[in-house]
């Protein structure tokens, strides 16, 4: 279960680049500068009622 908790939240931004381009889309965005690092991270799960 763990294994799949960490590539959920690997692998999710990288899908959402590739569907939306850089910029972002309804629910995210992304910079086009990338050379820093991530600033902040938002994750909502809907049937567990889970948001950070």
């Amino acid at each position: 279960m763990l294994l799949l908790l960490t590539l959920a939240l690997l692998g999710g931004p990288t899908w959402a680049g590739k569907m939306y381009g850089p910029g972002g889309g309804k629910y995210f965005s992304t910079t086009e500068d990338y050379d820093h690092e991530i600033t902040g991270l938002r994750v909502s799960v809907g049937l567990l009622l889970v948001k950070r």
